[in-house]
């Protein structure tokens, strides 16, 4: 092989985040699993040497039915499951994660997955999970491709809004209405910024695990920050490159607007305990146009590989007017320098 040809892909669990029994599903009856033989076709068609996927639910049964129809060997780690034991507990429907998939021939093998934020006391396993609130976790594995050794990283960041000139510019525009007091506005920005921290710290976990591994590293996932962040300029600086793909938008709901319909009247993913209902209304309204906005959130980055064309979009065409997702992925292809 003189290549290894890369996707990453969020799934979208499709799930509302917000229940104690079962959390609520977002799309009616079977959808789910419509989308979920759409994407098995799709990523059969075409035909990666590894996969990095994100939002698998149903983790361990969806990872072995993807490598048992795709030919490949799975690695997964479990990121989000609720209070569970031997694989049964509540919320019953939340069992959802990361998963690595490569070609037989790479001989993939997973080497560990660590939480990157969370509380401590807190952990999910495959036959074990006590979570109360939001983990988040990398899995790392390896691969053997041309008789030398490469780390695969795949992770999914926590999710709340950046920190944007353009989010600012909504705010002050409200303000400037009246709809807003400035002490609402002050506690919106002050919990975008503690999410801000909060991805900050979790690219900072990871970092440092990677800081002690030799050799060559194939990073994906979904980082939920924009290309031009500081957030992404940590890897930058760390030796990791892009496929020149800074203009690719896996995030596009009026390109995607089937899939963004369902999420719709989602709460708003940052706490604001203190606010008056007009002020949740008006702050609802701008988190609403900010995340309509296209942008690129999911990421293949490669340290000590030299990508051999752009990154492309994938995932974003659709069949029976159909798409698997709320993300599009993304596909690169990738070589040892000087091959």
């Amino acid at each position: 092989m003189s290549e290894l040809k890369i996707i990453t892909y969020n799934l979208w669990h499709g799930l509302s985040g917000e229940g104690f029994v079962a959390f609520g599903e977002l799309e009616p009856a079977g959808r789910s699993l419509r989308r979920f033989q759409w994407q098995l076709q799709r990523l059969q068609e075409l035909d990666a040497d590894i996969i990095f996927l994100q939002e698998v639910n149903q983790l361990a049964h969806r990872a072995d039915k993807l490598a048992q129809f795709l030919q490949m060997d799975q690695i997964h780690q479990l990121d989000q499951a609720g209070l569970k034991f031997l694989g049964w507990g509540l919320p019953y429907n939340l069992n959802t994660g990361l998963v690595i998939l490569a070609k037989k021939k790479l001989k993939l093998k997973k080497l560990e997955g660590f939480k990157l934020s969370g509380p401590r006391l807190s952990l999910n396993q495959d036959l074990m999970s006590f979570q109360w609130k939001e983990l988040r976790y990398a899995l790392l594995g390896e691969i053997t491709w041309n008789q030398k050794k490469y780390l695969l990283a795949n992770t999914h960041l926590h999710h709340g809004l950046e920190m944007r000139p353009v989010l600012e510019e909504l705010i002050h525009h409200e303000l400037r209405r009246g709809q807003l007091r400035g002490s609402d506005a002050q506690e919106f920005l002050d919990q975008i910024l503690v999410g801000q921290r909060r991805r900050e710290m979790e690219v900072s976990v990871l970092l440092k695990h990677l800081n002690g591994i030799r050799g060559s590293i194939v990073l994906a996932g979904d980082f939920n920050e924009e290309p031009d962040s500081s957030l992404l300029q940590s890897f930058y600086d760390r030796g990791f490159v892009s496929g020149h793909d800074m203009d690719v938008m896996t995030w596009s709901p009026d390109e995607n607007r089937e899939n963004h319909r369902y999420s719709k009247n989602l709460q708003i993913p940052i706490k604001l305990k203190t606010l008056g209902q007009g002020a949740r209304r008006t702050l609802t309204k701008i988190y609403k146009e900010w995340d309509a906005r296209p942008r690129k959130i999911d990421y293949i980055l490669a340290q000590g590989l030299v990508f051999k064309t752009n990154t492309q979009r994938i995932m974003d065409v659709p069949m029976d007017g159909l798409l698997g997702s709320d993300h599009f992925g993304l596909y690169a292809r990738v070589t040892a320098p000087f091959e």
